[in-house]
């Protein structure tokens, strides 16, 4: 009895099959276990995400949504996940400016591995393969 209560005691929020679960109270899932973080910087928190998502999505026309995406993605204390850029970039209609701004993001994405997931936001094969040298050639 004593070792299944110590047992328990030791497991440290994780969930009943011995998983661990620390990752949903830390950032809302967004922290340092991100490969290929150069800057070792957690994504942005859902909260704050939202606040940026909601700015972008409350302009009416697209040269104001492209310049909120752009302002969020120079701010160097911004740090994204690839899911939380491919949100933003969504949100931009045209694919030449939504080229521009994957290049601007890559810099503070902090799961810098699963990057080539947005290549699909462009249907242009040029733009992939234009985004794809971009990220190859890209220096820290």
């Amino acid at each position: 009895m004593e070792r299944d209560r110590n047992r328990r005691g030791n497991r440290d929020n994780d969930d009943r099959n011995g998983r661990d679960d620390d990752w949903r109270n830390n950032n809302g899932g967004y922290n340092n276990r991100y490969p290929n973080n150069q800057n070792n910087m957690p994504a942005m928190s859902d909260a704050a995400f939202n606040q940026v998502f909601q700015n972008v999505r409350s302009k009416w026309f697209q040269l104001a949504k492209v310049t909120a995406v752009r302002d969020a993605f120079n701010n160097t204390a911004n740090y994204f996940s690839t899911y939380q850029t491919r949100q933003l970039l969504g949100q931009i209609t045209s694919e030449t400016n939504r080229l521009e701004l994957a290049k601007a993001s890559y810099r503070n994405v902090v799961d810098k591995i699963s990057f080539s997931q947005l290549y699909d936001l462009f249907s242009s094969q040029a733009h992939r393969d234009e985004l794809d040298r971009y990220v190859r050639s890209y220096r820290y």
